[in-house]
């Protein structure tokens, strides 16, 4: 018996219809079609599916890649026909598919001509091996989540419920609501996959366990009632269900209230709120900032307005960003923690995921303890000042500067932040200022090329020989919203976002400076496996080297090879 998706079957087999919802076309849910498919595939022999369907925002490639990604259940395994009603579709499929019509038999799937009925034609079983080359192809790159904050922060709470999932499975539900809308990206659906839940080993779910209980603890203690102010835009990607978990789960006293935006974040805020959870970017454009466009992401400008409305308010930033640039202006205004969302662009796997969980627990309930201790005196002393100001302009002043002082230091002595860096991290932070300054460097060493259609080239100035060092062109149809990539002269990679590393190694290369470039591409292995990059304190790298902070050398390296840019550019300025 065969499943017909959308097409009237033959007297043997059964009608199944989309999950699709009505718009302008109808538009397709393709894992939850999936879903519903494999609650009905047991004794089922294949499937029938149309190439297109009139009136209907459907792709037959995207249907056929989720269910062969379709893990749960013997559909991944079942025998598909494509039927066509046209026959310039049906000859042009190959082609526009990517694959020979034996390479489609390979993977499960014939091609069924307009002439013919789908029971005619002769279906073939997928092969396992090509089955997944054919899955690492197309679902090794993301689909629709374009760029590296929009990828983490669908990611982040699935990875953040998968890990908690492993201290009770009732938290198979949150899964199962993130998974619904997440899995609609194959990319992040094959990434989902491959993780192992056994994978954790049972110190660290001890470990989690611990922190997560510590930290109900400390958001009952005193029964004082916690106002907890979450600042996100994501918040229906996953992040809503997870902030509850971490908060409201705790019990009645601990309220969460929610802002999406700036303007809903400043209306919500106030001076008993117990703790700031701040996404640094909160906004579309903040997407394309940029170490070289001097633009300060939305939720640094907000954490400044924060700190000028009522300083004492401890704000922890969770961000899927893990730039120096941003990391610089929190520490300036006074940022008491600073963690970084899970990546699919990190180590993928959920003894990584636990980690980084763990320190969210740790550092939400370190960040509580410091403001318990410290607020007090705080706010004391500027209540003080605000009072003598009333009548006594130059004293309240006064009073106000060392009421600052007194938050000053109590911030270096106590915040957890402040704590990480008299831990010896230093030098970390020292290195990833260091490492950024290549950025401005290259900067300097370039001038753009703008073109009327918002292409741009970036080549070397004169004295360095106007190469050509980075393109960034226009692609997809000129009527549709701009779209663009980048591309390093001679790499043949692109990509949505500026190439920082390659960039720089284009420099180098064009500078003459081959061995500082093989010195660069090993300082940029460093930089990544920095406790403060990825925020957790023991990262790995991928062959599993700890790097937990870097020496003087490492310093020393990065400043020779910043020291020789600007050695050769002089000279050549020069002649």
């Amino acid at each position: 018996m065969w499943v017909y998706l959308e097409i009237e079957p033959d007297g043997s087999g059964i009608h199944a219809e989309l999950d699709k919802r009505k718009d302008f076309l109808y538009i397709i849910h393709y894992n939850a079609t999936c879903r519903s498919l494999s609650k009905i595939c047991n004794g089922i022999e294949g499937l029938v599916i149309p190439d297109e369907l009139s009136g209907h925002n459907y792709d037959v490639k995207l249907m056929i890649l989720q269910i062969r990604l379709e893990t749960t259940s013997g559909l991944q395994e079942l025998p598909i026909r494509v039927w066509f009603d046209n026959e310039d579709r049906y000859c042009t499929f190959c082609d526009r598919f990517g694959m020979t019509e034996r390479g489609l038999e390979r993977i499960g799937v014939v091609l069924v001509p307009p002439d013919k009925r789908p029971e005619n034609i002769t279906p073939h079983q997928p092969k396992f091996d090509a089955v997944s080359r054919y899955l690492e192809q197309h679902a090794g790159q993301p689909w629709f989540t374009q760029g590296r904050h929009n990828r983490a922060n669908r990611w982040g709470p699935y990875t953040f419920f998968r890990v908690l999932k492993s201290l009770d499975p009732a938290f198979s539900t949150q899964l199962e609501s993130i998974e619904k809308s997440m899995f609609e990206e194959p990319f992040l659906k094959r990434l989902a996959s491959t993780l192992r839940d056994d994978n954790l080993p049972k110190p660290r779910i001890d470990q989690l366990r611990t922190e997560r209980c510590s930290l109900r603890e400390k958001l009952l203690a005193g029964n004082v009632g916690r106002k907890i102010l979450v600042v996100e835009d994501h918040l229906d990607d996953g992040w809503r269900e997870v902030y509850r978990e971490v908060f409201e789960s705790a019990g009645d006293s601990v309220s969460v209230i929610w802002a999406t935006n700036v303007s809903e974040a400043k209306a919500a805020f106030a001076k008993d709120i117990a703790l700031i959870v701040l996404d640094v970017r909160l906004d579309s454009k903040d997407d394309v900032t940029e170490s070289t466009n001097n633009a300060v992401p939305t939720g640094v400008t907000l954490a400044k307005w924060f700190r000028e409305q009522w300083s004492p308010i401890p704000i922890l930033a969770a961000t899927a960003s893990n730039k120096t640039w941003i990391l610089e202006p929190l520490l300036k205004y006074g940022v008491q923690a600073y963690w970084v969302k899970e990546s699919p662009e990190q180590k993928s796997d959920l003894s990584h995921a636990i980690r980084n969980v763990i320190d969210f627990y740790r550092k939400t309930r370190d960040v509580l303890v410091w403001s318990d201790r410290t607020r007090g005196w705080i706010e004391g002393l500027y209540a003080i000042a605000e009072e003598v100001f009333r009548n006594d302009v130059r004293q309240g002043q006064i009073l106000e500067k060392k009421a600052k002082s007194l938050h000053g230091l109590l911030d270096r002595a106590f915040s957890p932040f402040s704590r990480d860096l008299d831990d010896g991290l230093q030098l970390n932070v020292a290195f990833l200022i260091l490492f950024s300054c290549m950025n401005d460097l290259r900067a300097w060493c370039c001038r753009v090329e703008k073109k009327e259609d918002g292409a741009e080239n970036w080549y070397t100035v004169e004295s360095l020989g106007n190469d050509l060092l980075v393109s960034k062109r226009r692609v997809g149809m000129r009527h549709v919203e701009a779209k663009f990539e980048y591309e390093v002269e001679g790499s043949g990679r692109r990509s949505d976002l500026f190439p920082d590393t390659d960039a720089s190694l284009r420099l180098l290369t064009i500078l003459g400076c081959a061995k500082k470039g093989t010195l660069f591409r090993e300082l940029k292995k460093i930089r990544n496996v920095l406790p403060l990059t990825h925020g957790v304190t023991d990262a790995e790298t991928g062959h599993g080297d700890v790097v937990q902070k870097v020496t003087d050398k490492h310093l020393d390296d990065m400043l020779s090879v910043l020291q020789a840019v600007v050695d050769i550019r002089a000279e050549k300025d020069r002649v």
